[in-house]
């Protein structure tokens, strides 16, 4: 019976059936005989508590105590502790709290060395190791390990593909996220139903559109990874996919979407968590300056900067926390009391060799050269941008502060042509707020032109089946092979297919691929 109710755990952490899971191995743990068994059945349930419910066991301490006198004794139960050591560090890396799960993992390499952890734990431990900027964090992470990657590592959930993936895309090394994410969709064409993976790869996968600004797809890629962890019965990461949709609306400055999603994710994290409050911070910052509020944006982004101290974090994660912080505080004339936290930005920046960064970094300290300077100081931001991966975003911000500092100084020929390149930017990203804010210091150069270009995205008028249609369709996918793939039939793609057609005013197949950037 219990090797079945064992089997059966293994199958509903593959199909994403959490509770089920957690029920499974609770009863197993109560009828665990041995420490050995405890620590094996504890580990699973750390993991599946995790994607169900977000937060650390209660009994964490006793848990890490098992696990090390597991560790220490030797003998055949030892991989049971460190597996369990290695669940709760993992635990703690997704609550937020990157400091005490380097803890955890630190008592596991004090006693198993990095080169003989199995690859999910060198995953974690290099994850911990970045976040809390420890020297040479993130080289194993820029390994080809994704090649190691076999379907049992896919089928679980405790080893952390999707997190290292955006993790990598933070990094700035794009063409290694793509790699993991195509190595995945490769192995889930191949063997359908693994949850834990399609939450992967659409975490993974926005990250490149984001950055290259096609952020109507980025939406519909939010709302798809939203219905994934409900089908799925994973609803843990629901809270940060809504607080990561809800900071794309804050950068296009849509107030009330941005809250309602804010509303929404708060409302399913119950136990709230550094990650999740940290996200929500860095929403409500990015969202007040981008309606030009920037005394209630250094309000909350300096709440953000409190709990990353508190965390651990040395880093912001895949959000803008310190430059938002900077510049409001730079538009309220107080920036100078961030001057030691640019300093230690820059120098963290340098150590970690990471282009989008040192251009923040860059950018920042643009903002306080004098006059005569500002030319040579923003070229440098640019430069720097080239060298980086494409943000669409980011460089529109950099060419309106370049504006603006130009107009103030009152150049304004020369502001001009800078602004002009940051409203094309921000239309093509239907940053209503910014593409205000860029009009009127256009405005104030004496830019007499109201041009309105287009700042909706035609996809987001499709609904998240359409769009996984229309995506697969793009991809050159047939009709039977899209169905195949979304498990409906093809008159069903058929049917929304023509929906997609008719909504995007288009009659081929050809056209739709210019939508998602496929090769026509």
């Amino acid at each position: 019976r219990r090797q079945r109710q064992a089997y059966a755990v293994g199958s509903a952490l593959r199909s994403g059936a959490g509770r089920t899971a957690v029920v499974l191995l609770e009863s197993l743990l109560e009828s665990a005989t041995t420490e050995g068994e405890r620590a094996q059945w504890s580990s699973a349930w750390v993991v599946a508590t995790t994607w169900v419910e977000g937060r650390p066991p209660a009994h964490c301490d006793a848990l890490i105590a098992l696990g090390l006198n597991l560790l220490d004794a030797g003998g055949p139960d030892s991989p049971a502790g460190l597996d369990l050591l290695m669940a709760l560090a993992s635990c703690q890396f997704t609550w937020g709290d990157y400091q005490f799960g380097r803890t955890i993992a630190d008592h596991a390499r004090e006693r198993v060395s990095f080169d003989e952890l199995p690859l999910g734990h060198q995953l974690t431990c290099d994850m911990l190791d970045l976040m809390t900027g420890v020297p040479g964090a993130g080289s194993f992470l820029s390994t080809p390990w994704i090649e190691d990657v076999k379907l049992p590592h896919l089928a679980d959930p405790s080893v952390p593909i999707g997190m290292a993936g955006v993790l990598l895309g933070w990094l700035d090394q794009l063409e290694a996220c793509d790699r993991i994410v195509r190595r995945c969709q490769e192995m889930t064409r191949e063997h359908a139903g693994v949850a834990a993976t399609e939450l992967a790869i659409g975490s993974m996968a926005v990250i490149g559109v984001e950055r290259s600004g096609s952020w109507d797809l980025a939406v519909q890629e939010y709302a798809r990874a939203a219905q994934v962890c409900i089908d799925s019965d994973f609803p843990a990461p629901l809270p940060f996919i809504s607080l990561r949709h809800a900071y794309l609306m804050a950068a296009q400055g849509h107030h009330d979407k941005c809250e309602e999603l804010r509303t929404r994710a708060l409302a399913l994290s119950p136990h709230l968590s550094p990650s999740v409050e940290h996200l929500d911070a860095c929403v409500r910052g990015l969202l007040h300056l981008s309606l030009g509020r920037p005394a209630d944006a250094a309000q909350y982004l300096a709440a953000g900067a409190a709990i990353e101290r508190r965390s651990g974090s040395v880093i912001s994660g895949l959000t803008s926390r310190f430059v938002d912080h900077f510049e409001a505080l730079w538009r309220l004339g107080r920036s100078v009391e961030l001057g030691d936290d640019l300093a230690e930005f820059s120098t963290l920046s340098e150590s970690m060799e990471h282009p989008g960064m040192l251009a923040a970094a860059a950018r920042c300290a643009a903002l306080e050269v004098d006059e005569q300077s500002i030319d040579a100081a923003f070229e440098r931001v640019t430069s720097l941008e080239r060298s980086a991966p494409t943000n669409v975003f980011e460089s529109a911000r950099t060419q309106l502060l370049w504006g603006t500092r130009l107009r103030r100084a009152k150049r304004k020929a020369d502001a001009r042509s800078h602004l002009l390149l940051a409203e094309q930017a921000f239309a093509r990203l239907s940053a209503t707020a910014w593409l205000a804010t860029t009009r009127s210091e256009l405005a104030a150069c004496g830019e007499r032109r109201h041009t309105h270009p287009q700042v909706w995205g035609p996809l987001v008028a499709l609904t998240p089946r359409e769009f996984d249609v229309a995506k697969a369709a793009a991809a050159g996918a047939s009709n039977s092979e899209a169905a195949e793939s979304l498990f409906v039939s093809p008159r069903t793609v058929e049917y929304h297919l023509s929906n997609v057609f008719r909504k995007l005013g288009i009659t081929s197949r050809r056209e739709l691929a210019t939508f998602f950037g496929e090769p026509s």
